[in-house]
C-alpha cells in the first residue's frame, strides 16, 4: 500500500489517498514524537485508489508518524499538524 494524506501540514480535516492491489481493511495509526499511538482507525481499501478523510483536529500541535498497515505490509509517513 502506498498513500499519500494531505493537506500536510494540516491543522484538521485531512485525505489519506490510498493505492494498492490490497483489498480488505488497513490499519491507520497516528503517533508521537515519543512513539504512543495517538490515533487509531481502519479504512476499507477497495481497487486501485481509495480515498479516505479524518478529522485531525482534536489532536495537537507537532510532528506525527503516520503508519498504515494492510496485510503484511506498513508503510510510514511523516505529517505535521499545525494549530489548535
Amino acid at each position: 500500500v502506498d498513500f499519500l494524506i494531505y493537506p500536510n501540514p494540516g491543522d484538521g480535516q485531512v485525505t489519506i489517498e490510498l493505492v494498492s492491489d490490497f483489498r480488505g481493511l488497513a490499519r491507520l495509526e497516528l503517533l508521537n514524537m515519543l512513539g504512543q499511538i495517538v490515533f487509531t482507525d481502519e479504512v476499507m481499501v477497495g481497487e486501485d485508489v481509495t480515498i479516505a478523510k479524518r478529522d485531525l483536529s482534536r489532536l495537537s500541535s507537532g510532528i506525527y508518524q503516520v503508519r498504515l498497515t494492510s496485510g503484511n505490509s506498513s508503510k510510514i509517513q511523516r505529517f505535521v499538524k499545525n494549530g489548535n
